[in-house]
């Protein structure tokens, strides 16, 4: 669907099956000549990053210590890079933006 996305092909990209986001950070890879995979691959870091900071703005929000924040950044960076690795799904980013939503709104 990034494919489509980067050659405007709206008429493939749009369905109801996966929702745009994931694909829309991998076009300007494509765009700048990256394989499809890798592209992927890099959209998958950039969403364990959104991830990882959003988990984080979470902890704060809820008001846990310094030393809970530690363990759940220790565990996010321990955990975080196998499902990178091992999946393309938005899952990641969509939890990440969800944690974001749910810290902003305590």
């Amino acid at each position: 669907m990034a494919e489509y996305w980067s050659t405007g092909n709206l008429d493939f990209a749009v369905n109801g099956y996966w929702g745009p986001l994931l694909s829309w950070l991998m076009v300007p890879f494509l765009w700048l000549g990256v394989e499809t995979l890798f592209a992927a691959k890099l959209a998958m870091l950039i969403s364990g990053g959104v991830f990882f900071h959003g988990s984080l703005f979470l902890v704060r929000a809820v008001g846990l210590g310094l030393v809970d924040e530690l363990i759940v950044a220790v565990v996010l960076a321990l955990t975080i890079p196998s499902w990178m690795s091992d999946h393309v799904t938005p899952d990641l980013l969509v939890g990440g933006l969800m944690a974001f939503a749910l810290g902003q709104a305590m």
